[in-house]
């Protein structure tokens, strides 16, 4: 059951860096991010663009949700979480190259 967790843990975070970082229906608050020199708006702008970066953190979130509802253990926790993020990461890759 791990290996379903982290894979439907990994789609979730992939959506949430979608709606989060590419989607235009976040658009003014990404060009807002973008126009600001503040070095905090800075720093948010390039965790919601980073496919691996938010998609850890994003996976790291929903595990814990998994682990306090006792659905895992806390070593399926650590072993979901860090799967999550690659299937995230590798997710945002492939979609990236198909359209590019």
């Amino acid at each position: 059951m791990p290996l379903v967790w982290a894979v439907v843990i990994g789609l979730a975070a992939f959506r949430i860096y979608r709606i989060a970082g590419v989607d235009s229906i976040t658009e003014p608050i990404h060009g807002r991010l973008n126009a600001s020199n503040h070095p905090v708006a800075q720093w948010v702008s390039e965790l919601v663009g980073c496919p691996w970066c938010i998609g850890f953190w994003a996976s790291v979130a929903l595990t814990f949700a998994l682990w306090r509802a006792g659905r895992c253990t806390r070593r399926e926790a650590v072993a979901i979480a860090l799967a999550a993020s690659t299937v995230c990461g590798v997710t945002a890759s492939v979609d990236q190259r198909l359209h590019a």
